[in-house]
Order: structure tokens, then sequence, then C-alpha cells
């Protein structure tokens, strides 16, 4: 009899007790989706797989809402504009040694680590002292580069000790308006991202906004998100407002100007350049990156072209 009702208790299922399940599921994981969302058959993984269907449908949504905008940014164009000889983007194979371009100001975003892509650099450190040494030579009276906060005591030697014909002026802010996602539960969530701006040895040009925009060191913009229209909508992870660019091509440089960027990105910092009458040379290693950026300029990088974030 004792043989019999061991059996019995044994052959109990796992879910006759919650709590020992629960523990379980905690030692020993489900396997997950490509996202890292369980698969398993319980009422909670499956509340899971809900929400990774979800995610899974906002994602094709926002391609498909991509490759539309993009379509309509190409229509656009137009051979005989005249502001289409205002702007260059190339490769990076292609790009012209910066004491060729001889500008007035870079202005530029590069990769600073922060995210897991492709084009992020193995060594930062290395990689930004090597770009920061060829652009030492360009000439420009500024050179302002966004930078991270996690990372600004380590980028700021860098960048220093690279740019030996220039002086660092002072460390810019830009405030986000709007929600950004926690990337970690460990730290706050950061609603800013520095901008550092170095001048020129024995340069004396002044800093004058002239479109109505203000002198301070702190701009509020807003985060482009892909349910954002026009020049607003995210095509690029690190994208950044055409408001805050215009804020800085305005600031350092005057019409007719020359405006570099070696990491172009989504192209915002040319539409900015070409809206306020400037020239801009742009350079980007990802193609898929470049022919969006080329759109966007061909659709928004018009001379008197209005910008809503503008106004902070």
């Amino acid at each position: 009899m004792s043989h019999d009702k061991n059996t019995t208790n044994a052959a109990k299922p796992d879910h006759a007790d919650p709590k020992q399940q629960q523990q379980d599921r905690r030692q020993h994981p489900c396997p997950t989706e490509p996202s890292g969302r369980a698969i398993s058959g319980d009422g909670e993984s499956r509340k899971g797989r809900r929400r990774y269907k979800r995610t899974a449908e906002h994602e094709a949504r926002t391609r498909e809402r991509l490759k539309a905008q993009s379509k309509k940014e190409w229509a656009q164009f137009d051979p005989t504009d005249p502001n289409l000889t205002r702007w260059r983007l190339v490769s990076t194979e292609r790009a012209d040694h910066p004491k060729d371009i001889r500008c007035k100001a870079v202005i530029t975003d590069p990769p600073y680590g922060d995210t897991k892509h492709d084009w992020e650099p193995k060594h930062l450190e290395g990689f930004t002292r090597k770009w920061a040494t060829q652009w030492n030579t360009c000439g420009a009276d500024f050179v302002a580069v966004f930078w991270s906060p996690l990372r600004l005591f380590d980028g700021y030697p860098w960048l220093a000790e690279s740019l030996t014909n220039y002086g660092f002026q002072q460390m810019l802010v830009v405030v986000y308006r709007n929600n950004i996602p926690a990337c970690n539960k460990l730290r706050f969530r950061h609603k800013y991202e520095p901008i550092l701006l170095f001048r020129r040895k024995g340069c004396a040009t002044p800093i004058y906004p002239d479109h109505n925009m203000h002198i301070f060191n702190v701009f509020r913009a807003t985060k482009p998100q892909t349910n954002f229209n026009n020049d607003m909508m995210r095509c690029h992870p690190c994208q950044k407002d055409v408001g805050v660019f215009r804020w800085l091509v305005d600031a350092l440089t005057q019409p007719g100007d020359l405006v570099a960027d070696p990491f172009a990105g989504s192209g915002a910092c040319g539409i900015a350049a070409v809206q306020l009458g400037r020239r801009w040379y742009g350079i980007e290693l990802v193609e898929e990156y470049r022919t969006t950026a080329m759109g966007r300029l061909f659709a928004y990088g018009r001379e008197g072209y209005h910008t809503d974030s503008d106004k902070s």
C-alpha cells in the first residue's frame, strides 16, 4: 500500500502547488523569443506573447510607415532646385580630407558607445581620438560635438587632447521635453545631452543667433519619434531634433558659410544648414542612412522651411 501511495503522490502534476511552480519558474526560466519574452504555456507568459505580438505588429507598421515616408520624400526631388547645390552627402570612402574641406564650423553627433548597433566602434577612445585628430586640421572656427552623459568625463579629455588647434569653450545642454524610456533601471533617466563646444585658438568670431533663437547654453528640444510626421519622424536610432541643429548653425555661422558633419546620420544638420542659407558637407558610413538622409534633404532642405521645434 505504501508503494502505491508514493506512486500516486509522484504522479501529481506540478501545477497542484502554485507557490512551488512559481519558485520553479524562477530557478528554471522559460525559453524566450528573440526579443527576450517567455514562451511557455502559463497565463503570465501568454500575456508576454500578446505583448510580443503587439510589439512585432508595431514594428511592422513602423517599417511600412518609414518606407512610405521615404517614397514621399524622394518624390519631392527636383533636379532644378537651387538648394541642391548647397549640400553634398558622401560615403566615408569618398570623403575629402578635412584639411581640404575648409569649413566654418563642424557640428556633429558621433558614435559614443551608448547603443549596440554594428556601427558603434569596438574601441571608443581610439576611434574618437582618430577622427578628432583628422578634423583638427579643417580650419573651422568652431567644433561642436554631441556626447554621451554617461561618458562625459571620458570623452572630454579624448577630444581636448586631439583637437590641439582648439580650446574648450563651454558645454551646451539639450533638454528633451518628451519622455524617454529608461535604458537601465539602476540609473535615473537622462533628459539631457551635452554638446562640447571648442573654439579655434586665436578665433574671435562672435556667437549671436539671428532667427529669434536665444543665446543661452541650454536648448529645449523634442526627441523624434516614429509616430511623428515630416522631419520629426524618427528614422535613425540616434536621431536629433532639426531645431537643435538650427540653433547651433544659426549661432556659429553666417549665411553662405560651409558646415561640415562627419557623422551625418539622418541628415538633420544638413537640413538645418540649408534651411538657414548655409552650405553643408556631410559624411555617412551606412548606405541605408545615407539614402534616407538624402530623401529628407530633398524634402525639407529648403531655405526658409519652417521647423516647429525651433522655439525653446
